[in-house]
């Protein structure tokens, strides 16, 4: 049996020491084999180890045998394979499987069995269970063991692991676990080193130990752990702070302190790095290369390493590739097609820049919200000529076959075609470092995935691609930027590193030591028993207890922090660092100003007249842009008319599922206006059988719909909700006095006023049966005639149309009334007024529109509208922009111009007056 963890730790700490660099390169020139316990580790001492040659006067040296434990074991592993071969007996020797093909194979084998076949999360349950597995061979544990455990889950395990035993051995392969075992049966087809030392571990697992063992009492292998020399820091304090930013912007104004003063090898640890590593690395960035994150900016070097990398399938030139493969089966939301058209890293990214924004402008404007590819080939159609290249690739695409199952072979040659075709990674700009090197790995990655069809089955394209998915979330990606004089990592990643400054990031007593976080997949007493990582709170008491005192002698100078409260949540720092003193306030670093304040302190103020304004000139016979909007603008603030409708600072719109409000309003415009173009007047709906009815509806809704780009079941719901409301529709017009005829159904019409000219769009023009004329607005929410009240009205679109009679002069506009079409049962339909009471069933009498109003009759109510709809088109011309919202806020939370009008900083006096 394999020693359990107290006597692997006393086994441990009695090999043979060699302490500190120096001692360790001795050896190392010597001819020694160094493992370590990962590769950040082993590049470090082999960069400190050349350093030290170039110290000694030396340009050229033997590279020294250093490399991480499991990299050293396949490479041993590959040496016995060799000599088997020149034995003529590789076929004896199983074939190593990579962490992938495990996976693979965990996954076939829980999704095959009978348990996993009810699970909810397959996948989820075998990465679960091979952890265990590896525990176990780690640990030594027998499968004899295990079956003496009740636990109904570890009797699944072991169902699982017998499973999986009995496919490797049936196809010839071996996993990770089994490998040091399986090199210690075959050392004659293998040459173990005369010295191995083994540098940087905080812990060893038995299997290691025994592995050791082996070779040092049956081969003669001198073994040798390594330690770095303790260091006596002359500084150690702790920084308390009040939340985690502020935390984070201390230590990265510390890093540039030390920077500054000349040191050249800080260490920045975290017990949870992975949670914090996009707030640090951002603040980090912030404060050691301000503007890092300016628009259009070039990339700045950061003299800064982060151990912990992101996963390949997050870096912008592989994630847009990922996203062009989903795209081929599946429908994508608008934030994804979106970045798809503006992608950088297809055909035209750069110099199609321009047309493909206003492209994804307008397919937000029609509705698109869910789009696959053949949907966006025919909406490309309409914009050939300015995306000829991009429509003919996605054209392309949208004819590929899916359907069939095939080797990863050769899906993987499909999809370098399928990316190659849309010009992936970029045609007209060359790529940065870490984005060749993402591109890089990206093709190494597909050599990966191909090589899995040796261990899975033909595939069809979307298991296919949610493989290739996976292993890119799980590939990390650390660009290889040389090393950093500014190191950041995990603590167990900080085994063997020395520095001369460092600060031990987040150290409150919910992270360190950490929490307990057993297998569920094995009895936790066996778990305790063995002393398994993350078993019990002891064993991580202890282990943090060792790591701890490893940091306290990691650097001359130890700054250990925390935060102090989360949210609602307040922490205290660790037991384990309370007894260092409080840094004093004096010790705080300097404070550098953020990209921000940069920007602010090299503005020049220009002196600016709020009262000035910038007339409006238009060409004899041009239209202003925007129509009643302009008006309604206007009315609304002056600024937010001047910035849509002649700055053209317009948001992109928001997409939803099926159809907005707004949406919904533009569908029933358009079926009200096909209506009654076609049918024209109350005698000719009245006269019509209840099937012509029903002929003129279905016409008019699939007018409507034909402008509307969503399909399927939302097209149907909204097909069945329109027919409704225009059968409903038909029943209140049905009700209103005989006689009237429908002259103006969305017809557009141009109004001169103020000197300019307006298009006009009116919803609607009916003349009744006396002559007289009445203009009708509809509305699908809760109108109200206080919208026409004032000369800053908010709703001036009816009264603007008045001004197109008083033009023409033929028409006796008699009345205006809101078509109100979500009017319930027993709500009124009608709400407006007119010269006299009922020219529509519960249409009022005119009174005075709001206590601004001077008129005494309709006649003069129309004059008034007149006057003040001109005078706000003649402050539009005058180039009026005060931001002055009218009814105070009431309009802003539907405007989207607040960071153009800094509004609230108007108010908050950020904004200086220099004017006087």
């Amino acid at each position: 049996m394999i020693a359990s963890t107290a006597e692997n730790q006393m086994q441990r700490e009695a090999l043979p020491l060699c302490v500190g660099e120096a001692a360790l390169f001795a050896q190392m020139d010597a001819g020694a084999v160094v493992v370590t316990v990962n590769r950040r580790l082993a590049r470090w001492l082999r960069h400190r180890h050349g350093e030290a040659k170039m110290a000694q006067g030396l340009i050229a040296w033997a590279t020294p045998d250093l490399l991480a434990w499991g990299s050293w074991l396949e490479r041993c592993w590959r040496q016995a394979v060799a000599t088997a071969a020149v034995q003529g007996k590789a076929r004896e020797l199983p074939r190593l499987m990579n962490g992938e093909q495990e996976r693979l194979i965990w996954s076939a084998v829980v999704r095959q069995s009978e348990v996993g076949q009810s699970l909810l999360s397959p996948h989820g349950a075998a990465e679960g269970a091979r952890q265990a597995w590896v525990l176990l061979a780690q640990w030594g544990v027998t499968q004899e063991l295990l079956r003496q455990q009740p636990e109904p889950e570890t009797q699944v395990l072991l169902q699982w692991i017998e499973a999986y035993q009995q496919r490797l051995q049936r196809e010839g392969l071996l996993d990770a676990q089994q490998l040091s075992s399986q090199l210690l049966s075959r050392a004659a087809c293998w040459q173990p080193p005369r010295q191995l030392i083994v540098a940087g571990f905080d812990d060893v697992s038995p299997q290691m130990q025994h592995f050791l063992q082996v070779l040092a009492g049956e081969h003669g292998v001198m073994v040798n752990q390594w330690l770095p020399e303790p260091l006596q820091p002359h500084s150690m304090q702790r920084w308390g702070f009040a939340d985690q930013e502020q935390e984070l912007l201390a230590m990265a104004r510390w890093v540039r302190q030390q920077l500054e003063a000349g040191v050249r090898n800080i260490g920045v640890v975290a017990p949870n790095l992975p949670e914090i590593k996009s707030g640090l690395a951002r603040t980090l960035a912030a404060v050691l290369t301000p503007g890092f994150d300016r628009p259009h900016s070039p990339p700045q070097p950061l003299p800064v390493n982060i151990s912990s990398g992101s996963a390949l399938a997050h870096t912008p030139v592989v994630a847009d590739a990922l996203l062009l493969l989903h795209f081929l089966q599946e429908p994508l939301l608008p934030a994804a097609w979106a970045a798809l058209l503006r992608s950088p890293y297809f055909s035209g990214g750069e110099k199609g820049r321009d047309s493909r924004g206003a492209l994804e402008a307008k397919l937000r404007a029609l509705g698109c919200f869910s789009l696959n590819v053949t949907q966006m080939c025919r909406l490309l159609e309409t914009h050939k000529r300015s995306e000829n290249s991009w429509y003919e690739r996605i054209n392309r695409l949208a004819q590929l076959e899916l359907d069939k199952a095939l080797p990863l072979g050769r899906w993987a040659a499909r999809v370098s075609r399928w990316l190659e075709l849309m010009g992936w990674p970029g045609t007209d700009r060359a790529l940065d470092s870490r984005e060749y090197q993402a591109v890089s790995a990206w093709r190494d990655l597909l050599t990966q995935w191909a090589a899995l069809e040796h261990t899975a089955p033909a595939l069809p394209w979307e298991s296919a691609l949610g493989l290739l998915q996976g292993m890119a979330l799980r590939r990390d990606f650390q660009p290889d930027g040389g090393e950093a004089p500014v190191r950041v990592m995990g603590v167990l990643e900080s085994a063997g590193e020395r520095f001369d400054a460092l600060w031990l990031l987040d150290m409150r007593d919910e992270q360190w030591p950490p929490a307990p976080m057993p297998n569920p997949f094995l009895p936790l007493a066996l778990q305790r028993q063995w002393g398994m990582p993350r078993a019990s709170a002891e064993r991580e008491l202890t282990f943090a207890r060792q790591i701890t005192q490893r940091l306290r002698q990691a650097a001359k100078t130890v700054v250990v922090s925390w935060c102090r409260s989360d949210g609602d949540r307040d922490f205290l720092i660790s037991p384990l660092w309370s007894d260092l003193p409080l840094a004093p306030v004096t010790a705080s670093p300097p404070d550098y100003p953020l990209d921000a304040q940069l920007i602010a302190a090299a503005g020049r103020w220009q002196a600016y007249d709020g009262a000035a304004s910038i007339p409006l000139t238009c060409p004899p016979q041009s239209v202003l842009p925007g129509g009643a909007a302009l008006v309604k603008n206007q009315a609304s603030c002056p600024f937010k008319a001047f910035a849509l409708h002649r700055l053209q600072a317009k948001g992109l719109e928001v997409t939803v599922p099926g159809a907005d409000d707004r949406r919904r309003g533009t569908l029933a415009h358009v079926m009200l206006e096909k209506f009654w173009k076609t049918v024209q007047s109350e005698a000719n709906l009245r006269q019509a059988r209840i099937a012509q009815r029903q002929q003129w509806v279905a016409q008019a809704v699939a007018a409507a719909l034909q402008k509307w780009t969503v399909q399927g079941d939302f097209a149907g719901l909204e097909q069945q909700r329109l027919q409704q409301l225009m059968a409903r529709w038909i029943d209140v017009e049905l009700a209103r006095a005989p006689g009237f005829v429908v002259e103006v159904a969305e017809d557009p019409q141009k109004l001169a006023i103020a000197g300019a000219t307006l298009e006009l769009r009116l919803d609607r023009l009916d003349r009744l049966a006396d002559g007289r004329h009445l203009l009708i607005d509809y509305k699908s929410g809760q109108p109200t005639t206080k919208d026409w009240q004032g000369p800053r009205m908010s709703d001036p679109q009816l009264p603007l149309y008045t001004l197109l009679s008083h033009a023409q002069g033929a028409l006796h506009v008699a009345g205006l009334a809101f078509a109100s079409l979500k009017a319930n049962k027993g709500d009124k339909p009608w709400i407006g007024m007119g010269e006299e009471a009922e020219l529509l069933p519960g249409l009022k009498a005119w009174k005075p529109v709001g206590e601004e109003s001077q008129a005494q009759s309709w006649p003069a109510q129309l004059s008034e509208w007149r006057q003040w709809l001109t005078e706000l088109v003649e402050a539009f011309m005058a180039g009026s922009a005060a931001v002055d919202p009218h009814e105070g806020d009431k309009g802003c939370g539907y405007c989207d111009l607040s960071p153009l009008c800094r509004k609230e900083q108007l108010r908050q006096g950020e904004v200086q007056d220099v004017a006087g």
